[in-house]
Parts: structure tokens; C-alpha cells; sequence
């Protein structure tokens, strides 16, 4: 397959890999550029992309190639392999007849189908129209929800719960997943009963697999202190948390990352009381800590610290302020936590 597409401003054209499209004067570099919501997202303006009114827009063939589309009300349900997805702006949309998981997701991998080689770029999810009464504040509203071999490359979500969900099926081989240079700004909602422990905004939740790479982000977490009354606790969710609930997470990479706000900025949870499995192989470097957070790196007992390396993450420009005032200087180490085991 051959692209080449003419807009006002510049041509586009091929670099290195076949099957990604960049400007030719974009001069975007992988973990040294950081992903905004302006540099990130379709290429296309709204205004030149084509309109399509379908609340839920299924894949029709393997190696389909969806591009250019305005999904007013939508969202693109994936059942087929090798998919690529490119230069679209997803608003989402109301439709209590989708009833598949993630029903407010701006793209779904349907679990019951064979849906690896995934490619995901240039994509914004912007869920103006989400909401049940025609707003974005359904505590549902979701980025991107999607099994394993899918690759993320420079893609955008603002105004979600969660931004970028990578899932395995229970006991079923599962390739690694990629999301690199995208941008999610994530939200708390009070009346969402998920949201009262810390725990639920996140912009990367790993459920389970091998090899993962979370590479060059800007995840972006309520920062304004939210207290629930109730627990007590301080609620902005996790920028990457590692929560392995539907199997063991292992060799996965979070490099050169820009981590704002969040109850945890980096985390692992594994269960191994409730007979859950472990987090073996984890790779945590390079990332930029940044804004109020209550820990900059928290992992339980649990990880196996044998497999585990942790270099060169810092508090960002500006510093990073953590659990009730400490504050780290711009440049200096990241802290790292590791808490009781889970109860």
C-alpha cells in the first residue's frame, strides 16, 4: 500500500516505517518532543475530514484502512485483524444500544474476534457528545479500549475517565502492545461510585501481557487535591498503572514519559493474596515527573524487584510536589514507594 496526500501546508509523505504517514516538516522525535493536544491527534482539520453520523462503525475486512472521518456520534468497533486507523477525530456520541464492553470508547476491539495487528494512528478522541443527557459526564466515557498486538502511535484523548485501556483474554497468548508519543488528559467525576479510593482515572491501565512499551506520552491527571469525604482519600487515579488481573504483566517497558498530577504517577498492584499473578520484568526509566501527585513510583511487595529496574526518572520542570507537601527539585530522582502488600 502506497500514501501520498496534498494539504495546504505541506505534503505528506513516508519516512522509515511503510505504513506511518508523517509532515514532512513535522520534526517530531519519540521521548524528546513532548505530546501536547495541539501536536497530537489528526493531521486533518474537522472541517476537511469527511462526516459520518454511524454511532458504531464496524471493521468490515482484514487489513482495512479507515482514514479521514469526523464520528460525530460514533465509534469504531474493530473485528478484524491488521486494521489501520489513521487521521480521524472521534466525538463519540450517546447510543444505549452498544452494548459491548466499553460502550463509550471512542475505539473498541471486539473480544470475541481476532483483532492483533491493530494500528492506531493520529487518532483524537474528544467526547463532546458522549454523555447520556448529550454532555461528556457519563462516568463511562472512555479513550480506547483494545486487546493485544495494537500499536498506539501519536494519538490523543482529553475528558475521559480512562484514557488507554490495553486488555488480554484470560489464559490466551497475547503480543505486545505499543502506545508511543500519545496525549490523554484524564478526569474525575463525584458521582462515578468507581472513583472514591484513588484508584479508576487512568492513563494507561496493563491488565495482563508481555513486552508492553509505553514510550514517549504526556499523561495528564487531575491535579487540584479532590478529596472524597468518605474514604478520605485523594482521588486522580494513576498515569500508568500496572494492574494484572487478567494475567501476569511481564517485560513491559515505561520509558521517557511526561507524568502530571494522579494519586500514583507510576504504579504496579499485583494480588498475589487473592491468588493473582505477578509483575515480573518491569522497566520504569527516563520518565519526567511533574505537577501534585501523592507518589511519583508506587509498587507493592508484590513486583519481583529481581526483574525490576528503575533508572533515571526525575521530577520535571518546575519540580514534582508528592504526598502532602514534599517536593522534588527539577532534575533530581523521582521517589520511589514501596507499600505494605495488598490486603
Amino acid at each position: 500500500m502506497t500514501e501520498t496526500r496534498y494539504l495546504t501546508g505541506g505534503a505528506w509523505k513516508r519516512y522509515a516505517r511503510p505504513d506511518v504517514v508523517q509532515f514532512v516538516d513535522d520534526g517530531f522525535i519519540l521521548g524528546t518532543t513532548e505530546p501536547t493536544w495541539a501536536n497530537s491527534g489528526s493531521r486533518i482539520p474537522q472541517a476537511s475530514l469527511t462526516r459520518n453520523t454511524t454511532t458504531n462503525l464496524i471493521t468490515s475486512s482484514d487489513g482495512q484502512v479507515i482514514s479521514g472521518l469526523h464520528l460525530p456520534y460514533g465509534r469504531i468497533e474493530v473485528r478484524h485483524r491488521n486494521v489501520t486507523i489513521r487521521d480521524c477525530i472521534i466525538n463519540i456520541g450517546w447510543d444505549s444500544g452498544r452494548l459491548f464492553i466499553q460502550q463509550n470508547a471512542a475505539i473498541v476491539t471486539n473480544v470475541n474476534y481476532d483483532t492483533s495487528g491493530l494500528n492506531v494512528e493520529y487518532v483524537t478522541c474528544d467526547p463532546i457528545n458522549a454523555g447520556a443527557n448529550g454532555t461528556a459526564d457519563d462516568a463511562n466515557v472512555s479513550g480506547y479500549y483494545f486487546l493485544s498486538g495494537a500499536r498506539f502511535y501519536r494519538c490523543s484523548a482529553r475528558n475521559v475517565t480512562d484514557s488507554f485501556m490495553p486488555d488480554v483474554k484470560p489464559a490466551t497468548p497475547a503480543a505486545p502492545v505499543q502506545i508511543l508519543g500519545c496525549y490523554s488528559q484524564n478526569r474525575w467525576l463525584p458521582n462515578d461510585p468507581q472513583q472514591t479510593d484513588g484508584t479508576h482515572n487512568d492513563g494507561v491501565q496493563l491488565a495482563g501481557g508481555d513486552g508492553h512499551i509505553i514510550r514517549g506520552n504526556s499523561l495528564h491527571n487531575p491535579t487540584g487535591g479532590v478529596v472524597d469525604p468518605a474514604s478520605g482519600y485523594t482521588v486522580r487515579g494513576q498515569c500508568v498503572v500496572f494492574t494484572p488481573y487478567h494475567g501476569p504483566l511481564t517485560n513491559v517497558v515505561v520509558d521517557s514519559n511526561w507524568l502530571y498530577g494522579a494519586y500514583t504517577q507510576i504504579s504496579a498492584w499485583p494480588r498475589i493474596k487473592d491468588g493473582g499473578p505477578r509483575c515480573d520484568g518491569v522497566t520504569i526509566t527516563n520518565n519526567r515527573h511533574l505537577g501534585q501527585c501523592v507518589w511519583p513510583i508506587l509498587l507493592t511487595p508484590e513486583v519481583n524487584t529481581y526483574k525490576t529496574a528503575i533508572s533515571g526518572n526525575v521530577a520535571g520542570t518546575g519540580g514534582n510536589t508528592w504526598s502532602g507537601g514534599n517536593f522534588t527539585a527539577a532534575g533530581t530522582a523521582a521517589h520511589i514507594e514501596v507499600a505494605a502488600a495488598q490486603a
